[in-house]
């Protein structure tokens, strides 16, 4: 039956059917590309969250160190009450990452990550009581004693806390 056609019309048939097999390869492959790129963002996407909670918890623990330092370096009544207010605000923005952070490993029940967020909160602890004494002092105008509590232990508590 192919024998009885002309050469052109059976180049252009095996043209035709070679195309046909290039494009079914390529849907295949397209496909399958997806799939594993869908895969790979379920995989990755959990982390990739986590890793911007933890960025953002650490950046609103820096913050506070810093609003801390402001507030014993400022000496209006006002612009301390202004940097305490936002201070306030720093420890809103860590909590909530951390809250988001706590509710995505505890449905993920990784020990080890349970584990890393339990040093957090025992260092969180002790460096945001320390910062809450030398705040008080330096609103109640005490500043003197302030930055010493400031230098010898609410510092090294705060790098504790950064460190966990």
């Amino acid at each position: 039956m192919l024998t009885n056609l002309k050469i052109g019309v059976r180049l252009a048939l095996a043209f035709g059917i070679v195309l046909a097999l290039l494009a079914t390869l390529s849907i295949i492959a397209l496909a399958r590309t997806s799939g594993m790129r869908d895969d790979m963002n379920e995989v990755t996407g959990g982390i990739a969250v986590e890793s911007s909670l933890a960025d953002q918890m650490r950046l609103a623990a820096t913050q506070q160190a810093v609003r801390v330092r402001n507030i014993l370096m400022v000496s209006e009544p006002e612009e301390m009450a202004a940097e305490n207010e936002l201070l306030k605000a720093d420890i809103k923005t860590y909590e909530v990452a951390k809250g988001k952070l706590t509710k995505m490993i505890s449905q993920a029940s990784d020990a080890r990550k349970k584990t890393i967020l339990g040093h957090i909160d025992g260092s969180e602890k002790e460096a945001r009581d320390l910062a809450d004494q030398v705040v008080q002092m330096a609103l109640d105008n005490h500043k003197f004693p302030a930055r010493g509590l400031l230098g010898d232990k609410a510092n090294p508590a705060q790098a504790k806390w950064m460190a966990a």
